[in-house]
């Protein structure tokens, strides 16, 4: 996989596509400027809201289209909120959804939905909102609650894999630079070391294996320059 890459002209994005191999899949986004919001919503069967939370991006990795390296949980938007849940509703979705918006002076974009477990999914988990149990809950029957229960503001969220990626671009300083607490990470958690040490070792072998196909194209791309 290539990741992300930024183009900023046509002669640009034809470089890029012309890199991809033919049977890699490929996407092509306008790139939006702004704030990179978070809005996660699980809706009940009748498309009522049983819960919700916001969450910005303070920093990602590649810098400017990235995933978040550092995020902090922050008040639902509500006007925000309430359109997402008639668009939902109005698509007859149910359970766990995380939308992405960028939050510029064109206004607010929305740029990704996942309803999915999504990468920051532990800073909901950190800050008092249990939204896998919630989300059970809406597809086997369960007790739901009442109203959206509330949840801590101002938890930050890190992804030190990322800030390592960073640091191997040449943004060292990134690693050293902690997220304000209280804090939660993507993959290590305090009460369960032996999960989060495999599941870090996982990331940087397959790390290192897209770091060698990169190697490998760009080599083989060299040598058929070469032969031509």
């Amino acid at each position: 996989m290539h990741g992300v890459q930024i183009v900023g002209t046509s002669e640009e994005l034809r470089e890029a596509i012309g890199s991809v191999d033919g049977d890699e899949p490929l996407i092509v986004q306008r790139r939006a400027d702004g704030d990179l919001l978070g809005l996660t919503i699980v809706l009940a069967r009748d498309g009522r809201p049983v819960a919700r939370i916001q969450q910005r991006t303070r920093r990602t990795w590649p810098p400017l289209a990235g995933a978040s390296s550092l995020a902090v949980s922050e008040p639902v938007d509500e006007t925000l909120a309430d359109a997402a849940t008639r668009m939902l509703r109005a698509a007859g979705y149910f359970g766990l959804v995380q939308l992405q918006f960028v939050a510029g002076p064109g206004g607010t974009q929305l740029i990704d939905a996942n309803p999915r477990w999504y990468g920051s999914l532990s800073l909901a988990l950190a800050a008092g909102l249990n939204l896998p149990a919630i989300w059970h809950a809406v597809v086997t029957g369960g007790e739901l609650p009442g109203s959206p229960p509330p949840y801590r503001e101002g938890i930050s969220y890190r992804h030190l894999a990322l800030d390592l990626t960073a640091a191997l671009h040449g943004r060292p300083g990134l690693v050293l630079r902690r997220a304000a607490r209280p804090r939660v990470g993507a993959m290590w958690s305090p009460d369960d070391r032996l999960a989060g040490g495999l599941l870090g070792a996982r990331a940087a072998l397959s790390y290192g294996r897209r770091q060698a196909d990169r190697v490998r194209r760009l080599a083989g791309s060299g040598a058929g320059a070469g032969r031509a």
